[in-house]
């Protein structure tokens, strides 16, 4: 069942029209049933005290038929999720809160575990967030971002996806044609999405090559010897002679190996991304990035693998999180792992996000760290990328795949 949460105030509105392509782009390939809320056209009840009381006894007596949760079961249920609303005030129409307010019902949408994490019930796998705006200003921090915090950590669906048209109140935009190129979009996005579920059809042969290592032969290079020019506690430095795939012999070839790290893309309970700058000494210059670290060994080494001797990757993010920041989380997920460097290096960083971060100490500082720490917005933080002010390779790539 495809759930179509209609947010929108006027008969006549862009947003539906654009929600209604993302609707009728899915039905036949995602579902074919529909079942639409006006959440105009519903008398909610007021959120008091009363409301409450009423609504935890009948939880704690395990009565989730009543017909109080009644749009908590259908959201539960529901196999796709479209929401359509306008981009009203920095966020979205109040009856859309309103509606959010009677869905999250513990037990029905969602559940805690024993370490007081919320952990999804609903069926969804994909939710459709549809906006359209007059200007061109639209941080997303309040609205679309905030149903996607919430479809992704309590309601446990994945896929949030974003679909927008903006720009169409200012003077001189072809409003029609921005609405049009967005609904285009919208039908794209679902042919992607059909296409790539057809497993064992039409299988892309490079992608299963890429995927099963297959032809590797062809490109691989063979270690013929290696120097240790320095190696010691920091680093090991090598000269590497290589045979290549055609038989010649490739020398020298430097490369090392440094410990393993973390980067960690922490916000706080307000969602502001947490930051530090500090001198890189590779580039001579200060850098905006976010909180990162070492894995630490009890070798003596600095380098090496993730082995007994090297702390648990988590353990290291936690750890790195409190020592520069004095922030802790108890919301954690690794993004991924990567190499550092793979041309030169063979140390991987470890990619974590930390959700709803909160200051309980100060920072206790190796003694060659010197940074300060701040707290910034997602449209800050991708203005500092725009303009080349948060230039780590590794933790834009982090952030890019934390908003995944």
């Amino acid at each position: 069942m495809i759930l179509y949460i209609n947010a929108c105030a006027r008969s006549i509105s862009r947003t539906k029209r654009l929600a209604d392509a993302v609707k009728e782009a899915a039905l036949g390939k995602i579902d074919d049933t529909v079942e639409e809320i006006r959440l105009f056209d519903i008398d909610f009840p007021k959120t008091d005290e009363s409301f409450l009381n009423k609504r935890d006894d009948l939880i704690a007596k395990g009565k989730f038929d009543d017909e109080g949760f009644a749009l908590a079961r259908q959201f539960a249920k529901a196999d796709l999720i479209i929401i359509a609303a306008p981009f009203w005030d920095l966020s979205f129409p109040a009856v859309l809160k309103q509606y959010i307010e009677h869905i999250n019902v513990t037990g029905i949408t969602f559940e805690y575990t024993e370490d007081g994490i919320p952990k999804g019930l609903c069926r969804a796998k994909t939710l459709v967030y549809v906006s359209t705006a007059g200007g061109n200003f639209v941080p997303k921090e309040y609205g679309f971002n905030y149903v996607k915090t919430l479809a992704q950590s309590f309601y446990g669906i994945g896929d949030v996806r974003y679909i927008e048209a903006a720009g169409l109140d200012i003077y001189g935009a072809d409003a029609e044609r921005t609405v049009s190129l967005a609904i285009k979009e919208a039908a794209d996005v679902w042919d992607e999405k059909t296409d790539s579920d057809k497993k064992g059809q039409n299988i892309n042969k490079d992608f299963e090559e890429c995927l099963n290592n297959k032809g590797d032969k062809t490109v691989l290079w063979e270690e013929v010897e290696s120097k240790h020019l320095i190696s010691d506690e920091w680093i090991d430095f090598r000269s590497t002679a290589f045979k290549l795939p055609d038989g010649s012999v490739f020398e020298p070839f430097y490369n090392y190996s440094r410990r393993n790290y973390v980067v960690i893309v922490a916000t706080d309970t307000n969602g502001d991304y947490l930051i530090v700058r500090q001198y890189r000494p590779g580039i001579r210059s200060i850098t905006n990035e976010f909180p990162a670290g070492g894995i630490e060994r009890t070798d003596g080494k600095e380098y090496g693998p993730n082995d007994e001797w090297a702390e648990e990757a988590l353990d290291a993010a936690k750890r790195e999180l409190m020592e520069e920041t004095g922030y802790e989380s108890d919301d954690w997920r690794s993004i991924t792992v990567i190499p550092s460097a793979a041309s030169i290096s063979a140390n991987y960083a470890y990619l974590f996000e930390a959700k709803n971060c909160r200051k309980v100490g100060g920072q206790n500082l190796d003694d060659t760290e010197h940074l300060n720490v701040y707290k910034i917005s997602k449209s800050e933080l991708e203005q500092l990328i725009a303009e080349r002010k948060f230039e780590q390779a590794v933790h834009v790539m982090a952030y890019l795949m934390a908003e995944r």
